[in-house]
């Protein structure tokens, strides 16, 4: 299982960025700051948490300031989910980060194959 949860965090962050970054490019405004930068897949409820670990939601492009030097940034992270999801998502997203998840090996292997398409 830990292979496979390696292999996942790999693919949904390369997701995520793709995502969150401009088209060809690996380079986007980061979520926390607004800043134009080399984007990483950073987590507003870190990633210890496993029920939201995979969550599209918490999970956003974040420049490498905001995500180690500022360690994640969070008050303004915050505020960006809330502008971009509105407040009943982080409130649901702070709710689930306080449940017990345990994946199984189809689980990930599901959302490695959703990711990988």
């Amino acid at each position: 299982l830990a292979k496979l949860k390696r292999r996942l965090d790999i693919l949904f962050s390369q997701w995520i960025r793709q995502r969150d970054c401009a088209p060809n490019g690996d380079t986007g405004y980061c979520i926390s700051c607004g800043t134009w930068a080399v984007l990483q897949a950073g987590h507003f409820i870190k990633r210890q948490h496993l029920a939201v670990r995979f969550d599209e939601r918490n999970v956003n492009g974040q420049c490498v300031r905001c995500n180690h030097f500022l360690h994640g940034n969070d008050g303004e992270y915050c505020l960006a989910l809330i502008k971009r999801y509105g407040a009943s998502v982080v409130a649901e997203l702070m709710r689930l980060k306080r449940t017990t998840v345990k994946m199984t090996r189809s689980d990930y292997e599901t959302l490695l194959s959703r990711y990988s398409q």
